[in-house]
Order: structure tokens, then C-alpha cells, then sequence
């Protein structure tokens, strides 16, 4: 709904509403083609996995704030987006201690409310301009757009995964799984990777981003009009793939001094290459600033119970990572600045408990007592 808020300063700030409503169909069945009744050698079990989703999301984008009093426009943009997304899977049992799994999927991401509304740049922006002899041209306020898009496509999603789960009879309690993933997604909505003079460098690859009007009296033979307003909008550009192995380990195992269990949960992150741009360079961000994956992460468990006692110990380790990407230039400030070649060292964090359940003991103990 619309806010209305009232600053210290006296002036008042009116955040005009947003919204977003979706409606979805999920339909999903699961076709055992050979179960325990018609198993054979070598294939113990084999199931298909069908599932089919359809959204349609109605979207409602303004911009974000505008102090009242000042006349500035309030800008309202509407996107309705439909996605079907189908996901395919194959479970497959050779035998009784060993499952292999394999999966693939689309997906999609709307564009939010945040991402549709237009705003004209405030302020006077300078070009050079490479179709008018690369001469300076300077913009006035009002022939720049930015911010968002009414017309952005959603972003999509490939998906695919390979594993299995072995739970061997000669070791009860041991289960074992490693999965291999990636993701491909296309269309991500990004900002012109190369700022507002990439887009006028780019004319030919986004024509419809920058319109102009008739020749100046006196423009040399071949100078394009000069330029009337300049889209520098969100743009649905950006591409990116993701690969990773995912580990889980459990066994527990109960013996007269009590029971005793470990379980470890890991994740290798092998890729996450990002382009910008089609004909730029592509990024591998793993390892690269806090805001990326590390190449490794996980914890490990070990825990003992007994007549009511719990006593365990958990660690959590986290890989270092560069504090900036060393491929950019403007980068190489903050790898001097943080020493040990730009990396942050691996972190360990341990966590040790103790506990007594006296319901738990009481239930345990000898009835004789």
C-alpha cells in the first residue's frame, strides 16, 4: 500500500505501493517401471519421476520514493510473465545397498517489483560519442533512462544432477551419498557491465537504446544524428554456470557403552563462471570476495548418547577466499592492502556440548532400581 513518512528534517516521503501475485499448476507422478514384484539381476528397482510446473506472476513496479513537494514523477510499470518448467528424473537399484539417481529440470525467475520502473537521470551526464566523430556530448537531464525495465524477460535455468546412495550390508548404519550438479542460467538481469558508455559503444548490438534526431546543419558525411535519449535500463544480459559435488556421510552404531554416530555434510564448489556480456571475458568467481562460494565447505559431527548423556563435537570449516578478483586492474589495491597475495585464510569453528536428560535417564535405567 502507499506509505507516507514523515522525515526530521519536515519533508515527507511518499513511497507509492508495489505488488506482485502469482498462480501456479503443479502436477508431479512417480511410474515405478520395475519394482520388487518383477525385479531381476542387476536391477533391483527403476523408477521415473514426472513433474510439470506453470506459473503466471503479475507484477506491479514503481519507483522507490519521491519527496513530496519536489514534483517528481511517480513511475509505474506492469509485467506479466508465464514460465512452464518440466523436471525429469530416473532413480535406477542395481542392488540392495547401491541407488543411482540422475535429474533434469528448467527453472525461471521473475523480474521483481523493483526491477520494472523507469527513472530519468537526474543530473547531467558526458559521452563521448563514437558515431558523431567521438566527439564529447554532454546530456541533459532527461535523455538519460536507468533504473528498471518494463520489459525484461524472467531469468531461466538449466539444471542437472548426477548420484548415488550406498548403504552397504557389511557396515549397518553407514550411508553414503555424493551428488554432481549443474546449473546453467541465461538471461540473468544485470546492469550494462560496462556502464552508460558501453551501451553508446555497443549501438549496434542494442539499436533500440539510444535514439536520435536529424543531422546538425554542418555534420560531416556519414555522422549519425545526434543522440535524443539514451536507455541505460536493466538489461537481460548476464549469463552464469554453477558446478559443485555435494557429500553426506552418516553411521551411527549402538554398543553397550552407548551409541555412537558421525555424520559429515560437504560441498565442493568446483565452478561458478559468470559473463557479463556475449563477446566478454567469463569470470570464475569461486574463492573470489566473500560475496562467492568457496571452493570448500562443511562440517563433521561426532556424538555419543547414553542413559540419558549426550556429549558431542561439531566443526565447521570454511575454505579462504580472495579478497578480490586479481583478473581486474582496480582490484590489485585490495590484495596489497590485505596481504598473503589478497587471501583470507580458512576458518575452523568447533562447538563442544554436554547435556543430561534426567526423563531420558529415568527411562533407562534398570527396572530394579
Amino acid at each position: 500500500a502507499d506509505t507516507l513518512q514523515r522525515l526530521p528534517l519536515g519533508f515527507d516521503v511518499f513511497y507509492p505501493a508495489r505488488s506482485a501475485s502469482a498462480t501456479s499448476l503443479y502436477l508431479e507422478t512417480r511410474v515405478p517401471l520395475i519394482s520388487g514384484k518383477n525385479r531381476r539381476t542387476g536391477v533391483e528397482a527403476l523408477e521415473l519421476q514426472l513433474a510439470v510446473r506453470g506459473d503466471q506472476y503479475r507484477t506491479v513496479g514503481t519507483t522507490g520514493f519521491t519527496i513530496v513537494g519536489l514534483d517528481t514523477p511517480i513511475v509505474t510499470a506492469r509485467n506479466v510473465t508465464d514460465s512452464v518448467n518440466p523436471t525429469i528424473a530416473v532413480t535406477y537399484q542395481p542392488c540392495d545397498s547401491l541407488k543411482l539417481r540422475s535429474s533434469y529440470g528448467t527453472g525461471f525467475v521473475a523480474p521483481d517489483v523493483s526491477q520494472l520502473a523507469q527513472s530519468i537521470s537526474g543530473e547531467v551526464i558526458t559521452v563521448t560519442d563514437p558515431r558523431r566523430g567521438n566527439t564529447v556530448t554532454t546530456l541533459p537531464v532527461g535523455q538519460v533512462l536507468q533504473g528498471g525495465n518494463p520489459n525484461l524477460e524472467p531469468e531461466k535455468s538449466k539444471s542437472w544432477s548426477l548420484g548415488f546412495v550406498w548403504t552397504p550390508q557389511f557396515a549397518s548404519g553407514l550411508r553414503l551419498s555424493l551428488d554432481y550438479l549443474r546449473i546453467r542460467k541465461t538471461d540473468n538481469i544485470a546492469i550494462y557491465p560496462t556502464g552508460i558508455q558501453g551501451v553508446l559503444n555497443d549501438e549496434a548490438r542494442f539499436p533500440d537504446r539510444v535514439q536520435r534526431g536529424p543531422n546538425l546543419p554542418g555534420d560531416p558525411s556519414g555522422w549519425a544524428g545526434p543522440i535524443t535519449l539514451l536507455d541505460v535500463s536493466l538489461f537481460n544480459i548476464a549469463r552464469a554456470e554453477v558446478e559443485a559435488f555435494d557429500l553426506q556421510l552418516d553411521y551411527s552404531r549402538a554398543t553397550s557403552f552407548g551409541t555412537f554416530s558421525f555424520a559429515t555434510v560437504a560441498t565442493r564448489q568446483t565452478h561458478f563462471r559468470t559473463t557479463a556480456l556475449p563477446g566478454l571475458p567469463t569470470f570464475e568467481n569461486v574463492g573470489v570476495t566473500f560475496n562467492n562460494p568457496q571452493e570448500l565447505v562443511g562440517n563433521a559431527e561426532v556424538k555419543w548418547q547414553h542413559l540419558g548423556w549426550t556429549a558431542g563435537w561439531l566443526a565447521r570449516y570454511y575454505d579462504g577466499y580472495l579478497t578480490a578478483n586479481p583478473a581486474l586492474p582496480q582490484s590489485l589495491g585490495a590484495i596489497t592492502l590485505q596481504g598473503r597475495g589478497g587471501r583470507v585464510p580458512s576458518q575452523t569453528y568447533h562447538d563442544v556440548m554436554l547435556s543430561w536428560d534426567t526423563d531420558l535417564a529415568g527411562r533407562n535405567l534398570p527396572s530394579a532400581l
